[in-house]
């Protein structure tokens, strides 16, 4: 949750990773085209940015370097191919007839691994957008300024991020009455 759209983080790259200053260089996404899914560029000049890492979410990485590395090894030992990319987030063994493990997942079956995460979670099903959104929300909450979370989201500009992320909340509504409140207060003793 940390407002990349669903090709960026299937392009991260463990190269990118920067594991002392915890963070992550987003560089690459993944789209598909003519029906497979493929790295390239970025959504837009934009998009391309360091983002940090919460230490419970690195050590999750780390894990997961682990496992993906014995995947490989496993692989590669029983005759197997690997396709090594260097992705965070590949297909993996078992997957999908006629594509290698290592290479680029499908951004669009994000969405029903999700919804098997919520389901498992017994939480109600969000799109990943969602998650976009509630990320906005959430670091507007704690006083981050609205640039810097725009380029959070690799936005250069904050119309798009007002425009389709950001949400008041009832608890923002009632903070601003009672700023209202004060405002009009000062304004009646100056007079």
């Amino acid at each position: 949750m940390l407002g990349t759209r669903r090709g960026e983080a299937c392009g991260l790259e463990w190269k990118h990773v920067d594991w002392a200053a915890g963070a992550v260089r987003l560089v690459r996404g993944v789209k598909v085209v003519t029906g497979k899914p493929s790295l390239g560029p970025l959504k837009t000049d934009g998009s391309e940015r360091v983002v940090k890492l919460p230490p419970r979410l690195l050590e999750r990485l780390w894990e997961w370097q682990m496992v993906q590395a014995a995947e490989r090894e496993v692989l590669v030992a029983s005759g197997g191919a690997w396709t090594d990319q260097g992705l965070i987030f590949s297909t993996r063994v078992g997957g999908r007839k006629g594509i290698p493990a290592g290479g680029p997942i499908d951004p669009n079956s994000l969405k029903t691994v999700f919804a098997s995460v919520c389901a498992e979670a017994g939480v109600q099903t969000l799109s990943i957008q969602a998650l976009r959104r509630i990320f906005t929300t959430l670091r507007r909450k704690r006083g981050v300024a609205l640039e810097l979370v725009a380029a959070d989201l690799g936005h250069t500009d904050t119309r798009t991020l007002l425009a389709f992320y950001r949400t008041v909340d009832n608890e923002e509504r009632l903070t601003h009455g009672e700023d209202l409140d004060e405002t009009l207060t000062a304004l009646g003793q100056q007079g």
